[in-house]
């Protein structure tokens, strides 16, 4: 039998998003999914020999390191480095398990493990719960957090990413192992979303060639 969360839980998730801009539905994910998702990207991550290295930072840098490897994964999955993962000469630093910075971003289509996770009742359930009718899913990711290595994350709106109009984008982040402000934990500034109406400060959009990327706005 699909497994439906507590129909009161999901209902205050629902306000606490509209009020605050974020909510926390606590367990959501069973100790046996979150081992079966970890399990999982351990096994691609072992399986993948990169031929390609690629790092990944947000910001402005973003705009400067953005290529073809970054914008054609939407439907594929494919592994970015840390900051300081790569030396001078474009050869690692760290074995490849302590240097990646995320997997992405079709791990929902493609990897069995995130495929039944993604399209299970519950995440449509709430989804449904925060006014999202029919939700398609546009991205997932894997991130890591490394020790040594590693970029600042600025605080960002995942709408200037993933834009639509009106504005729609609900992201769900699912920790798959105690976090806590001292190693990494998502942070949020409730109520900031409604500080512009919900639309984005800024867009991150393709330059007129289709070859990189830039920011417009803010």
């Amino acid at each position: 039998m699909p497994t439906l969360l507590d129909s009161e839980i999901v209902a205050r998730a629902a306000q606490d998003l509209e009020r605050d801009g974020i909510a926390v539905i606590e367990n959501f994910a069973s100790d046996e999914e979150v081992s079966e998702l970890r399990l999982g990207f351990e096994r691609i991550l072992s399986e993948w020999q990169p031929s390609t290295l690629r790092s990944f930072t947000t910001g402005e840098e973003q705009v400067d390191k953005t290529d073809s490897y970054f914008l054609e994964s939407g439907d594929d999955v494919r592994f970015f480095f840390e900051e300081g993962a790569i030396d001078k000469q474009g050869e690692l630093t760290v074995d490849k398990h302590n240097a990646i910075n995320k997997a992405g971003h079709a791990l929902h289509d493609i990897v069995p493990e995130f495929k039944r996770f993604t399209y299970q009742p519950k995440t449509v359930q709430v989804l449904n719960a925060v006014g999202q009718k029919n939700p398609h899913v546009v991205q997932s990711m894997y991130i890591t957090k490394q020790p040594k290595i590693g970029g600042e994350v600025a605080p960002h709106q995942d709408s200037s990413f993933l834009y639509t109009d009106p504005v729609s984008v609900v992201g769900m982040w699912l920790a798959l192992e105690d976090a806590t402000p001292k190693n990494g934990c998502l942070r949020a500034i409730k109520g900031s979303h409604r500080s512009t109406n919900g639309q984005p400060c800024r867009r991150f959009v393709l330059t007129e060639d289709k070859k990189s990327t830039r920011f417009i706005g803010g």
